[in-house]
């Protein structure tokens, strides 16, 4: 895979072969090793990764959290931020895993650090600090969303103060949240995450937009959130990235937000992220997509079918990162080569894996990518898709 402005590369593993969760999870760290001998690179390098695991129960969840933690320090020999998603992979397997690599340019460190109990990553070079946290929640066997949305968010509070920063350097957030679109009482699982996450934002000043972000439901786990944050100089350009067919989520209205009484009738916030996210260093630019699905303007597409949502999903990223719309959020596009690199794609029901993966692969042809079941935001929406691009401008 090719890699973006600031030297950023996702790829995922499934596993080939084995019958046990952890037979499975030792042949993708074997193949893990052989694609790292053959970029002739170090696991120094990969500075997050995210295993989806099929479990669909606290107990049984935070079981294999410690084995697979266990191996995962046995394997890289040292804590680096993981994130283990309960999210079922739709291959059949028990695990699929998903890994970020960082180059390793001249000057450049790479430091795993820790805040509280949360491991993260620091990659320092002459242009810019970058950071990586995953897996960042309670372990509380409780299904008070609130609390655990409060408890993510103190510790990723935690570690950007520990580095000198706030919300507003945050580029990239995934937000996993049991049982997105279930009810305490009154209180929808996801507007209770959103208010804590408004409340959060609310003191940072964001000169360049919300970070890209994805929320995604999943049948167990209480919340996680994973991160990337840059602190930025002058060798660098952030931009957010405006849909041509999607309203900012920032600004939906209240005809299309869920009720949460714990923060009164009157106050209810909207997700706070951006349709993407663009990071330009020089001539190179890395694009994130935020979690995106069948929505125009900010009603749902009224079709309760997969493949005709995966379709208007995927057409709506490719309008996104189109050099039309690319030139209207400032960047000059006009020549510029524009690579999909990586996806991500939810499904709510598996049934629906086959048709959706056949859809998906017309449009991203030989583009790496990860299929997973996940419960989407709005209970009518039934795909939802992520990705990273490259432009060469």
């Amino acid at each position: 895979m090719r890699k973006g402005a600031v030297g950023i590369e996702y790829f995922s593993i499934v596993p080939n072969k084995g019958i046990s969760l952890i037979e499975e999870l030792e042949d993708c760290y074997n193949q893990l090793t052989q694609y790292l001998n053959n970029l002739e690179i170090n696991k120094i390098n990969i500075v997050k990764q995210t295993l989806f695991v099929s479990e669909f129960n606290n107990t049984d969840y935070l079981e294999t959290k410690i084995k697979l933690t266990e191996a995962s320090k046995l394997f890289f020999q040292s804590n680096i931020p993981t994130s283990i998603v309960p999210q079922p992979p739709l291959n059949s397997s028990h695990v699929a895993m998903e890994f970020v690599i960082v180059d390793s340019l001249e000057n450049t460190e790479i430091r795993l650090k820790k805040s509280g109990k949360c491991e993260y990553a620091v990659i320092q070079t002459p242009k810019y600090i970058l950071m990586f946290a995953g897996g960042l929640g309670s372990d509380k066997q409780t299904t008070d969303i609130y609390a655990q949305s409060m408890d993510a968010f103190e510790q990723m509070y935690g570690i950007l103060l520990a580095e000198n920063m706030d919300f507003s350097n945050v580029v990239r957030q995934w937000n996993y949240i049991e049982k997105i679109t279930d009810c305490n009482d009154k209180n929808q699982h996801y507007q209770i995450f959103n208010d804590v996450r408004s409340a959060f934002y609310g003191n940072c000043n964001f000169i360049h937009g919300y970070p890209a972000a994805t929320g995604i439901g999943m049948e167990t786990g209480g919340v996680i959130i994973d991160f990337i944050a840059i602190r930025e100089n002058k060798n660098l350009t952030i931009l957010p990235i405006k849909s041509p067919v999607q309203s900012d989520a920032h600004q939906y209205t209240k005809k299309v937000l869920a009720h949460n009484e714990t923060a009164g009738n009157e106050i209810v916030t909207t997700p706070k992220f951006e349709r993407a996210k663009a990071i330009i260093s020089g001539n190179s630019c890395l694009v994130h997509i935020s979690g995106t699905s069948a929505i125009k303007g900010q009603f749902s597409v009224e079709a309760n079918d997969a493949a005709t949502q995966i379709n208007f999903t995927l057409d709506s990223i490719y309008q996104l990162t189109s050099v039309n719309n690319l030139q209207k959020q400032g960047i000059n596009s006009a020549h510029a080569k524009i690579t999909p690199c990586y996806f991500r794609v939810y499904i709510k029901n598996s049934s629906d894996y086959p048709k959706v993966k056949e859809a998906t692969e017309k449009y991203i042809k030989d583009v790496p990518a990860i299929y997973l079941k996940a419960d989407i935001c709005r209970p009518e929406l039934l795909v939802e898709v992520e990705g990273v691009f490259t432009i060469d401008l």
